[in-house]
């Protein structure tokens, strides 16, 4: 498989984007993958999932994070890509440091903010940046922030595919819509620019699934299925007949919160733990559907 870049978008918070980047990166890692995660939300909670606020001062002081290479490369001045790849803290833990051979991660900065503005007009330069670094992973995993258009529109112009989020409930739903329209916007508008390199959709995965909520969370995700199974997103470019809705939900447990309170990965954390198998399902599915090719252009993309 060649080297592939996913964001995990949607312009919603509280969906379970970093949670989903982070994890997934770390059973990618797990599984022998060369994987690259790039905090690009201002928030920085998934470089905060490994470092903590102490060490994370000294990577800001240092100026090693998203917001410094992005200012370097925006005004063309000299930089070197590797000093902003991290190797994970080390610890005493054997787990922890069995994901340090395989995962990297580029750190956030809340400086992000100021730079949204100024990425209105380098809607290319994350892509860029990330070129030299496709030789060097298997995978790189963007998490994306919520609503700053131009950090998402740089975001989902330098991947391959991306793979979105939702909670199983009304407003999180009606929200897909609003995100596939605002990224048809952009493959139309910077056709030229991606030429044949427009980002596919992996699917929906939905999250905090279950709890008090369950039955509604069902019908949420039997109606989502079923729109894009009837071709409700058709105009948004996503073909009709495929079911972009992943069979694997990701339940809502405690697990994830203590997990990051204890900054590790859900497959370090409790592994056997019903959220971290979710997340194991989750991955073996996102890499199934990128090998068999189900995530395909619709035609009115090519």
């Amino acid at each position: 498989m060649q080297p592939r870049v996913i964001s995990i978008i949607n312009f919603k918070g509280g969906v379970g984007k970093t949670t989903t980047a982070v994890n997934l990166a770390a059973y990618l890692a797990a599984a022998g993958k060369r994987t690259l995660l790039v905090d690009m939300d201002p928030q920085t909670s998934a470089t905060l999932h490994f470092w903590n606020e102490n060490e994370y001062e000294l990577i800001k002081r240092s100026g090693q994070t998203i917001a410094h290479l992005m200012y370097r490369a925006g005004k063309r001045k000299s930089f070197n890509i590797d000093q902003y790849v991290l190797a994970l803290p080390e610890s005493d833990e054997d787990a922890r440091n069995a994901l340090r051979a395989n995962l990297r991660v580029i750190a956030g900065d809340q400086k992000m903010i100021k730079l949204d503005r100024a990425l209105d007009s380098r809607v290319t330069l994350l892509d860029s940046i990330l070129f030299p670094l496709r030789r060097q992973f298997d995978f790189i995993i963007l998490d994306s922030p919520p609503v700053m258009y131009s950090v998402i529109r740089n975001n989902i112009l330098a991947s391959d595919y991306y793979l979105i989020p939702a909670v199983p409930d009304t407003i999180s739903t009606q929200g897909i819509r609003h995100l596939l329209e605002i990224l048809q916007s952009y493959f139309s508008t910077y056709e030229r620019l991606i030429k044949d390199h427009r980002a596919r959709l992996l699917g929906v995965v939905f999250t905090r699934f279950g709890g008090l909520n369950i039955s509604l969370h069902k019908e949420m995700y039997a109606r989502v299925q079923k729109e894009f199974a009837d071709g409700a997103f058709v105009d948004c470019g996503v073909p009709a007949g495929s079911n972009f809705v992943f069979d694997v939900v990701i339940r809502e447990r405690i697990d994830v919160a203590r997990s990051q309170a204890a900054r590790l990965p859900l497959n370090l954390y409790n592994p056997d733990g019903e959220v971290a198998v979710d997340y194991l399902r989750l991955t073996r599915a996102v890499v199934e559907r990128m090998q068999s090719g189900f995530a395909m252009d619709p035609p009115s993309a090519r």
